[in-house]
């Protein structure tokens, strides 16, 4: 079952009349959850293409910084998760 097919799944037993309390809460604070991890795999401007490409966290006297690289960056260096969204890049 991916997200989409949750949040379909979930998303009518919120409004059972007979959920209430904790339960009720808990659910549709679950399909909230799914609905923002669904947007955040999209991505965004900043992630989508090639703009991080040549973006690093370099080590520069006992500090890491953000820097541009010229030529190809080592995967160390790359960055796991965009700046911007917070999406895992691959």
């Amino acid at each position: 079952m991916d997200i989409q097919e949750a949040i379909e799944y979930l998303e009518p037993l919120t409004h059972h009349p007979t959920l209430t309390g904790s339960y009720a809460d808990a659910l549709k604070s679950a399909v909230v959850a799914l609905r923002e991890q669904a947007e955040r795999e999209n991505g965004c401007s900043l992630c989508n293409g090639e703009r991080l490409k040549n973006v690093a966290i370099v080590n520069h006297w006992g500090e890491d910084q953000i820097a541009l690289v010229s030529g190809k960056v080592d995967e160390n260096e790359q960055f796991v998760f965009c700046p911007k969204c917070g999406r895992r890049l691959k």
